[in-house]
């Protein structure tokens, strides 16, 4: 924890106000997120996994950047949750096969773009239909 807490999460604000300030662009931050997720690798089995439940993680179905869905993975994974990262250009069902499979108590969805905005919709009007959506 104090791998994470002392040194990659300081690091990643540290990034993130540089990205404010106009210092640092998206490319930097893609490096920056790569280089988190590379350094958590060897932390993540040591970090409490499942202590605070399970989380699925992923991209919107049209989304064509990973960098919130990995940040957002990251962090939550150091905080001690389960994520499962389900990649980039999911539809509604894997989503929803996702929740049900691992009974996820939270489903993140990660859009960067405008034009990926209506695919969160449809996975939440399915969650609905599925009786999904009070359950995460």
């Amino acid at each position: 924890m104090s791998i994470i807490d002392d040194g990659l999460i300081p690091g990643m604000n540290k990034e993130g106000r540089r990205f404010r300030e106009n210092v640092y662009y998206i490319p930097d931050v893609f490096v920056s997120a790569r280089a988190m997720k590379v350094a958590m690798a060897p932390v993540r089995p040591s970090v409490g996994r499942g202590r605070r439940g399970l989380e699925g993680s992923s991209c919107a179905r049209y989304g064509l950047h990973d960098i919130g869905k990995n940040l957002v993975g990251v962090m939550l994974v150091g905080a001690g949750y389960d994520v499962h990262d389900l990649g980039v250009g999911v539809s509604p069902e894997t989503f929803l096969k996702c929740v049900e499979e691992t009974g996820a108590g939270h489903l993140c969805m990660s859009a960067l773009l405008i034009t990926t905005m209506p695919s969160l919709e449809l996975t939440i009007n399915a969650a609905k239909e599925a009786e999904l959506r009070n359950k995460v």
